[in-house]
């Protein structure tokens, strides 16, 4: 039976800034921005990921800043994971099944 492939393709988007407020006693605290997480599932073979993942255009989710995403691909039985792609964190190695990302942009 030949294997099927899994890539997920994560691309984190700008999504908001805080807004920026006066120095007035009566002023809120500014609001921590958020982020638009998309999860893209990709090739030929089947899973989950922690986070939900879709065919493209992928599935989005609003992440607050400078929380950690702790993601887990998991593949279905007669597949494999063959990576993460997008914008993923620096020395991060993409085969590994545990993306932990914290939001930054």
């Amino acid at each position: 039976m030949p294997v099927k492939e899994l890539l997920v393709l994560v691309t984190a988007i700008l999504a908001a800034l805080p807004c920026i407020r006066s120095n007035a006693a009566d002023a809120e605290p500014a609001a921590t921005p958020t982020f638009t997480l998309t999860i893209i599932k990709a090739g030929t073979g089947d899973g989950s990921t922690t986070l939900p993942c879709g065919p493209a255009p992928g599935i989005t989710h609003s992440i607050s800043s400078g929380y950690p995403q702790h993601l887990t691909a998991t593949p279905a039985p007669g597949s494999v994971f063959a990576g993460w792609s997008g914008d993923l964190p620096a020395g991060f190695s993409p085969r590994e099944e545990l993306l932990i990302a914290v939001m930054d942009r």
